[in-house]
């Protein structure tokens, strides 16, 4: 009674558990299809986005006036096509001095380098930073008549505060752009057969400035000392990149990052945690497969006798011991089982390769042995001398 009442108190448990289990797994399924994913957005500067402070559009126009774009890509200075325009936009990589020495060598071997925001060691070699202006900035007008083909003046979007060059550390930078309190915003300068041009952040040549703030006339002078079809190389990107503007390609990012990864990684948690408050294995108790031993002859003998006791079989048992001696032997030897016994050892003794006489005196003593009147005792020891006989002669001892 007491045991029926706890089977029917544990299945009760199991089945509260296993309804919580089910509910739990609901509600992270419910969450994760109300919950919508947050748009990734692109990081500034990225060469393949369309988004305001991307420059997919700068990228296409180049390769639409036939110039070869590519990614810098952790390339080495000394790589680079002597004759190339570089673009260098802020990122979160930073610039070694020496990178810095190297990078105003290959301008000077006769490249065209444009810096968009400089700062750290990159700014100190090349004595211009950027900083913000208080000032309203409304329009940037032509300095120095340096773009021939852009108009004297710029109308921007309202920018508060702007950004603004320093050029007091690069006496050789003369200005090109400037807004309407003398700041400057653009600015170029000549170093040896090269040519460095200096922008503020909002001077990239973005998709948004190219749309809006005609951006795109400044393209003309910085394409003049670039041979047609040359090569515009870019370093961005490749050190920009956030941990939440990376795109979701493989399955851990996917468990690790969404909301139905963190809910299928809440579920299977929830699974085996109640797997392991039932106790259940996972998966059936394994068999060892260890051979076991085969029985000995001399024990089906013992369960034969005390058959034959009860049912008077002691003279078939014999002669099938002594079936199973002859039979046994007649595998290894070119001699007749069917043969009298007599007939049978005289056989053994004229055999070749010869057999030891001791082992044929053994095998006509056992023969002689085996008669009707042969007790149930002497009956189980010659069975264990002919299982023993026939192991020695690599056969097999039982069910012979």
């Amino acid at each position: 009674m007491s045991s029926g009442a706890l089977t029917m108190s544990g299945s009760g448990s199991r089945r509260w558990a296993l309804l919580a289990l089910v509910v739990l797994v609901a509600v992270l399924l419910a969450v994760t299809a109300t919950r919508q994913a947050e748009p990734v957005a692109a990081p500034p500067f990225a060469l393949d986005s369309a988004q305001p402070t991307g420059l997919l559009g700068l990228v296409r126009w180049l390769e639409a006036l036939g110039y070869r774009v590519e990614r810098a890509g952790g390339r080495e200075l000394a790589s680079l096509p002597a004759d190339a325009l570089l673009f260098v936009y802020p990122n979160q990589r930073t610039y070694t001095p020496e990178e810095a020495v190297a990078l105003q060598e290959w301008v000077a071997g006769g490249g065209t380098l444009f810096l968009v925001a400089t700062d750290g060691d990159l700014a100190e070699a090349f004595g211009v930073y950027s900083y913000p202006s208080d000032t309203l900035t409304v329009a940037r007008r032509q300095v120095q008549p340096l773009l021939p083909e852009g108009r004297e003046s710029y109308w921007p979007s309202l920018q508060f505060p702007a950004q603004t060059l320093d050029l007091s550390g690069a006496p050789g930078a003369v200005p090109v752009l400037a807004d309407d309190g003398d700041e400057v915003v653009l600015a170029v300068q000549a170093l040896g057969d090269g040519v460095v041009w200096y922008a503020a952040p909002g001077i990239a040549l973005s998709n948004d400035g190219l749309r809006q703030n005609d951006q795109g006339e400044l393209l003309p002078a910085l394409l003049r000392d670039l041979p047609p079809g040359g090569t515009v190389i870019f370093a961005v990107g490749d050190f920009f990149a956030t941990a939440g503007a990376q795109p979701i390609a493989t399955l851990q990012d996917w468990l690790y990052r969404t909301p139905s990864g963190w809910a299928t990684l809440l579920g299977m948690a929830a699974c085996a945690m109640f797997l392991l408050s039932q106790g259940r294995r996972l998966g059936p108790a394994l068999v060892t497969t260890a051979e076991r031993p085969r029985r000995e002859a001399a024990e089906h003998v013992r369960a034969l006798a005390a058959l034959a006791r009860r049912s008077q079989l002691t003279q078939e048992l014999v002669e099938y011991q002594r079936r199973r001696l002859k039979r046994g032997l007649a595998r290894r030897l070119p001699v007749s089982a069917d043969l009298p016994d007599a007939d049978f050892v005289d056989r053994m003794r004229r055999v070749t390769p010869a057999v030891a006489p001791e082992r044929v005196a053994q095998v006509e003593g056992i023969l002689a042995e085996l008669r009707p009147a042969l007790d149930d005792q002497r009956l189980v020891t010659l069975a264990a001398q002919i299982d023993d006989i026939l192991r020695q002669e690599g056969v097999q001892t039982f069910g012979t």
